[in-house]
């Protein structure tokens, strides 16, 4: 009967692990797209300041030729294409192994892996749909109820499972009694032919003398469930602290995003303002291109604040195990 009843148990603590382990890969899995995200985005600002490093290289040529710029201007104008053009090349090659990477979780119905193509289209609007995604959208703290987690749940269940192997283990210091009653009959196949008066009795009773094993095994099981009901209590604190820092983090990402959106804008009119400067004669190519790095680094950090905030959030849909089909 205990081995039955711990069967159960176990079937159920089987059901949350599984529940555990599909949103661990649906983690990895949103962590491989969010990289695939960045890294196409940082190839698309590479390319846009690429075009404006030829754009400029052309100009400075073509003034040099009419005598308009020193020869050292075009110097320059061509080291900064050449360094735009390295730095799209360094961040192909990450976009394409990113592409691999998220290929790794893109199988058909059929189980047939596919490749990530490059005219793939990514989702522009993923910072609007990612609550929806992960199903986090009407998540509140307040209401976070800790006991359906389910690690949590699952260290009921194991815990359930130990108490029955307590209390068998307890069953095993009690004395054992056996009661034996038999008809005694030459033909047992016929029922007439049982007779009261003929029949076999006994009593077995048995008690260990020092019960050392079964005391050991006792004490062992009771250490076994003490220690998981600690573990269980851990991990409610856990859990629910990590929940409350990823939260505080989300909060954070708000303020930087908006600060990082604002710099990248006062940046862009900075450039525009020494571009058209630039063009009219009235400023130098080395504060043009300062003003260009300035922009490139801005917008780069955007991009990988707009990283770490949705991977704060495939982590709060990791922390508190959210069934996306709920």
């Amino acid at each position: 009967m205990a081995s039955l009843k711990q069967a159960k148990f176990f079937l159920n603590q089987a059901k949350e692990d599984q529940q555990i382990l599909v949103n661990d890969i649906l983690y990895n899995a949103a962590l491989s797209y969010f990289n695939w995200l960045k890294t196409y985005h940082q190839n698309n600002v590479y390319k846009e300041f690429l075009t404006n490093a030829e754009t400029r290289f052309k100009a400075t040529k073509r003034a040099y030729l009419e005598g308009e710029k020193p020869a050292i201007d075009t110097t320059e104008a061509g080291i900064t294409l050449k360094t735009r053009k390295l730095n799209l090349e360094k961040s192909r090659i990450k976009l394409v192994k990113s592409s691999l990477e998220l290929s790794n979780f893109l199988w058909l119905n059929d189980n047939t892996p596919i490749e990530l193509q490059e005219h793939i289209i990514l989702d522009t609007n993923t910072i609007n749909n990612v609550d929806v995604t992960f199903n986090i959208a009407l998540f509140n703290n307040a209401n976070f109820d800790i006991n359906n987690h389910p690690k949590i749940k699952s260290l009921e269940y194991k815990i359930k499972s130990l108490n029955i192997d307590k209390n068998l283990k307890l069953n095993n210091l009690l004395p054992k009694l056996d009661v034996q009653y038999n008809f005694l009959t030459e033909n047992g196949n016929q029922i007439n032919t049982l007779n009261t008066q003929n029949y076999k009795a006994g009593i077995n009773f048995k008690v260990p003398l020092f019960l050392r094993k079964e005391r050991g095994d006792f004490k062992l099981s009771k250490i076994k469930l003490q220690d998981k009901k600690l573990e269980n209590e851990i991990a409610k604190v856990a859990i629910k602290n990590k929940v409350t820092a990823i939260e505080q983090e989300l909060a954070s990402y708000t303020i930087q995003n908006r600060l990082t959106t604002d710099i990248v804008k006062d940046y862009g009119t900075l450039l525009k303002a020494k571009d058209r400067k630039f063009f009219l004669g009235e400023s130098s190519l080395f504060l043009v291109n300062y003003r260009e790095v300035k922009l490139i680094e801005a917008k780069l950090k955007a991009i990988d604040l707009e990283n770490d905030f949705f991977k704060t959030k495939a982590s709060l849909f990791k922390a508190t195990v959210i069934s996306i089909h709920e």
